[in-house]
């Protein structure tokens, strides 16, 4: 998952407009690249390894999980020729509610892995927004476009570019950090026990 772009995506059109009312001013107009911005504003890179490091233990999470409804599969091929057709619908109903319990479980992961990813992103984006509407305000821009969005400047003055100015006015913040990971507690094998153990 690339954190640079979805922030960058979801920064389009959060540029801000300015005011309304400006048929009697004149209007005066400036633009960003907000991948370049969001790529090298601070926090990006440490949340950008938080959510690899946390996506990489869901991965291992969901990966017991298959694996041991394999183990269970394979055990189950090896019987079922012994079994009786009642013992044969129960153990393969067992092994139906538990590939709908991991497949539920992971989902729960999954949204737990967006949610973790709009935490993280949130202060970025707001000192972004904070930072283009103050440079608006005390340079009196009417609009500050976003070249990433869609293309729509084909061509522009380079003295326009507010980019690097607003990467200078970014400051380092502290990363939303929690006790546990989106898994919580370490990852555990669902279903499969270790000998002699729990």
């Amino acid at each position: 998952m690339n954190f640079s772009r979805v922030l960058s995506t979801a920064l389009v059109g959060a540029v801000t407009f300015g005011a309304a009312n400006v048929t009697a001013q004149v209007q005066k107009f400036a633009y960003i690249d907000s991948r370049i911005v969001v790529d090298r504003a601070p926090g990006t890179a440490a949340a950008q390894a938080v959510l690899e490091k946390e996506g990489d233990a869901m991965q291992a999470q969901v990966q017991i999980w298959q694996d041991s409804l394999r183990v269970m599969v394979e055990a189950y091929d090896k019987v079922a020729k012994t079994l009786t057709d009642a013992q044969r619908a129960s153990r393969e109903k067992a092994l139906s509610d538990k590939r709908t319990d991991f497949a539920r479980r992971a989902d729960e992961l999954d949204s737990k892995m967006q949610e973790r990813q709009a935490e993280l992103s949130r202060p970025i984006m707001s000192q972004i927004r904070e930072t283009l509407d103050a440079i608006r305000a005390e340079d009196g821009y009417t609009l500050i476009f976003d070249i990433a969005a869609n293309g729509v400047i084909v061509a522009a003055d380079k003295n326009l570019d507010l980019t690097e100015k607003v990467i200078r006015r970014l400051k380092p913040i502290p990363l939303a950090t929690k006790a546990d990971s989106v898994l919580g507690a370490k990852p555990k094998p669902a279903g499969v026990k270790k000998p002699g153990g729990e």
